[in-house]
């Protein structure tokens, strides 16, 4: 969920969408979230174990970030379609089914107390992803373009040149910044500043995939412990 926060500015900002184009982009990947809870309930009345279902949407997730390395300026709104809806995918299959499974090892009487902390590391997962992708992005963003907002407006504006394409303003004038520049000038701003948002986004994805890949590797060892303790009860 932390990438959906920046991905409408990647796309009207680097793609070059408009904002009808991004919003559809956009449900591609919620789509999916409002029809694939009942389909994942459906699946374990019918004998699939929450942890498959919870396997099955960590690889779609991770296939979503990875598959998102191939999008680049020139994209088009159907190049995103794969990994949006793979991402949906993902989503849609996790909601729900983590709770059940949190809750269903919770005696019925704290199954309230229960829910509220579920929902409080939730928040504060959300929170604590978005404030390591920003620093990540930020941090990618201010090496590829520093040397160039260097010659373009000089060390007293760069870091408000660079906060501006954080933002998504990569088209702004250089003018705003006591620059004197010509059409050609600011259009080379631009260009270099779509280049270094887009590579500093690119960046941003492998190391959260990264992480990704060692959280999914290691939830699926809580699973299987978990899975090895039930049968064990069981028996």
């Amino acid at each position: 969920m932390t990438i959906i926060l920046y991905l409408p500015i990647y796309f009207i900002s680097v793609l070059q969408f408009n904002p009808v184009d991004a919003g559809i982009a956009i449900i591609l990947l919620t789509g999916p979230v409002f029809v694939l809870p009942f389909l994942s309930s459906r699946l374990i009345q019918r004998g699939l174990t929450p942890e498959t279902i919870i396997s099955i949407a960590m690889g779609f997730m991770l296939l979503s970030i990875f598959s998102l390395q191939t999008i680049h300026p020139d994209s088009s709104l159907l190049g995103l379609a794969f990994p949006m809806l793979t991402g949906g995918i993902a989503m849609g299959l996790s909601f729900g089914t983590v709770d059940g499974i949190a809750l269903s090892i919770i005696p019925a009487e704290k199954s309230g107390m229960a829910a509220g902390l579920l929902n409080t590391f939730r928040l504060g997962s959300e929170a604590i992803a978005i404030t390591i992708f920003a620093a990540i992005f930020t941090t990618a963003l201010y090496a590829n373009l520093s040397s160039v907002g260097l010659a373009l407006v000089g060390p007293e504006h760069l870091s408000a040149w660079l906060n501006a394409i954080a933002e998504g303003h990569v088209n702004v004038s250089l003018n705003s910044f006591g620059a004197i520049s010509t059409a050609a000038q600011q259009q080379y701003a631009t260009q270099q500043a779509i280049i270094g948002y887009d590579k500093a986004f690119h960046i941003t994805l492998w190391v959260m995939g990264g992480i990704g890949v060692i959280l999914s590797a290691w939830i699926l060892i809580l699973l299987k412990s978990s899975c090895l303790v039930s049968t064990e009860s069981a028996e």
